[in-house]
């Protein structure tokens, strides 16, 4: 039988705290990730129908440039994760986001002068340099996020990616249109830079660490995580053979490939989908592809409440799988509709959904990782992430092969029907053999470093 701690808080503790203030600079890190992430989704648009900065992309050009980004994704995400949960997460963490705004101020210079391999050579450095951020958001989420609060804070950290995708293409249409596409990554450049450095100097590894704490906060949080948790951590030793062979870690990986299959072709194909096929220029095309991660980010808050209201009248196990149903099923669910209309209105309404529904994922098996394994949770982030970065690659990549012609829908329906049989079967995987009991080699890790 799953346990969790008491639900209530001290009453003096019901408003806002230290911890509050470290959740929000995770959530504002993730939002400006996602952002530079995906600006280049929408400006792959911009840029191939500039007059006045054109770059000449073909449809394989584009399929590349959007999938480059992934191809270095997995290769450092161990090494960060592992790196920050021994030295300084934070510290690690700020790194990467600075480098990824460095970075993005550098597309448009790329591009001009050496077309889509300049891109592609950018976008495959930042892709690198984001590897560090999910693995210590999870090493920093495990310091910070009690138990108590831990089924709310921590998916309202990861819908941070619901605010930067939606801040990525509704500026991103509007700038297009008005300064041109190259000021898409100058402004989200700024801005990734700033939240860089202001993590960099707010952001603490720990409660301990953090000065400004109040002494009341400081023991609720000692007694709820434990004390001395990140010395601990720093000091133990990785069990791969164990994990790597968990019947959990194994189904949450596969979960997170097919997630990532169906997010990634969803959300990288939207607006040439909604170009090719239902005709919308930049400006609309930029506004009508917000909508989805708007609607996202607000059910978010909804899914939020109504988690926090129902937790004690379910076991934990089961309010992943609920959540995590609605988010993979339901998303599937669109999708297969959404392969066979024509309408236009119809499609940008199932689109909206679709996505709206994905972000329920986030209470599923996004933070599953830290219930498997307080001690390990970015390691085990790193490895999933990593696994289901190639789903982030080819699943753009072969929709993008699969459509010869961006206007007909018939081959559009391939690629719908295609990411909706994935992402059934990874929830599929998730209700047989998802758990929220934390393994043992979490616990043995802690005796043996005792």
């Amino acid at each position: 039988m799953e346990k969790e701690p008491s639900n209530q808080l001290p009453k003096w503790e019901s408003g806002w705290g230290a911890r509050h203030t470290q959740i929000f600079l995770y959530f504002t890190c993730v939002s400006v990730v996602y952002t530079l992430r995906l600006n280049l989704t929408l400006a792959v648009v911009a840029m191939t129908t500039s007059n006045y900065k054109r770059i000449p992309l073909g449809p394989a050009e584009k399929a590349l440039v959007l999938s480059s980004f992934f191809w270095g994704y997995g290769t450092l995400q161990t090494i960060l994760g592992n790196l920050g949960r021994k030295t300084n997460a934070v510290r690690v963490l700020s790194i990467c986001v600075i480098i990824s705004a460095i970075l993005s101020l550098a597309i448009p210079l790329a591009a001009i002068h050496f077309g889509a391999v300049g891109i592609i050579v950018v976008r495959v450095l930042m892709g690198i340099t984001q590897g560090g951020v999910y693995p210590n958001i999870n090493n920093l989420l495990s310091m910070w996020a009690v138990p108590q609060e831990k089924s709310v804070l921590s998916p309202l950290v990861f819908n941070g990616t619901a605010f930067g995708t939606f801040v990525a293409l509704i500026s991103s249409g509007i700038i297009a249109a008005q300064f041109d596409w190259p000021s898409i990554f100058y402004s989200s450049g700024i801005l990734g830079a700033v939240v860089g450095v202001a993590l960099l100097y707010f952001g603490k590894c720990s409660p301990s660490e953090h000065k400004g704490i109040s002494k009341e906060e400081l023991e609720f949080m000692n007694k709820s995580l434990g004390e001395n948790r990140s010395e601990k951590m720093r000091k133990l030793a990785v069990p791969w053979k164990k994990i790597l062979t968990s019947v959990p870690m194994i189904m949450l990986t596969v979960t997170h490939w097919c997630n990532s299959w169906g997010f990634w072709t969803l959300s990288s194909l939207t607006p040439t989908y909604m170009n090719g096929v239902l005709h919308f220029e930049v400006e609309r095309n930029g506004f009508l592809s917000a909508l989805s991660p708007l609607t996202s980010l607000l059910l978010s808050f909804v899914f939020a409440l109504v988690s926090m209201k129902i937790r004690t009248l379910m076991r934990p196990i089961y309010m992943k799988r609920m959540w995590n149903s609605i988010g993979m099923y339901g998303t599937a669910f669109t999708l297969i509709f959404l392969a066979y209309t024509e309408d236009p209105t119809i499609a940008v309404t199932l689109i909206t959904a679709g996505s709206g529904a994905a972000i329920a994922s986030n209470l599923g098996f996004q933070t599953n990782h830290i219930d498997l394994s307080p001690n390990f949770a970015g390691i085990l982030y790193s490895f999933t992430n990593s696994i289901a970065n190639f789903a982030s690659i080819f699943g753009p990549l072969i929709s993008t092969y699969l459509i010869k012609d961006n206007s007909d829908v018939n081959q559009w329906r391939i690629v719908f029907l295609l990411a909706a049989g994935i992402l059934t079967f990874g929830n599929t995987c998730f209700l047989f053999f998802g758990t929220t009991e934390t393994q043992e080699w979490n616990e043995g890790a802690i005796k043996e470093v005792e």
